[in-house]
């Protein structure tokens, strides 16, 4: 794991932002346009070809940068997360662990 980031990614990161920013705009200058209802979630995964010690690292560099307490669900077959809210908007970073990706292609608990 590294911090490094390379200018692509600042650059998919920046239209990113914009794009985000330009759809708050909008919608805060178009108020007939309707909203969801519920409460959604901004998803980030892990990088799968990583092993599972450094995608649980990544999830809590990123609890750390949310100013969060990661999420471990992984007991019971569930995912290791970081979640930040923002209202009824979410910023969430998952790990998946494999014996759970093997469960879900399957149907059956690994």
């Amino acid at each position: 794991m590294t911090d490094f980031i390379r200018p692509s990614q600042l650059f998919d990161r920046l239209k990113f932002v914009m794009g985000l920013r330009a759809l708050a705009t909008f919608l805060e200058e178009n108020p007939s346009v309707p909203v969801p209802h519920a409460s959604r979630d901004l998803i980030v995964f892990t990088n799968s070809d990583d092993c599972e010690f450094c995608q649980r690292a990544e999830i809590d560099r990123i609890a750390a940068l949310l100013d969060t307490v990661p999420e471990d669900g992984t007991t019971d077959r569930g995912h290791y997360t970081a979640i930040k809210h923002f209202g009824p908007l979410a910023y969430k970073a998952v790990f998946i662990p494999e014996k759970c990706r093997c469960s879900s292609k399957t149907g059956r608990a690994a």
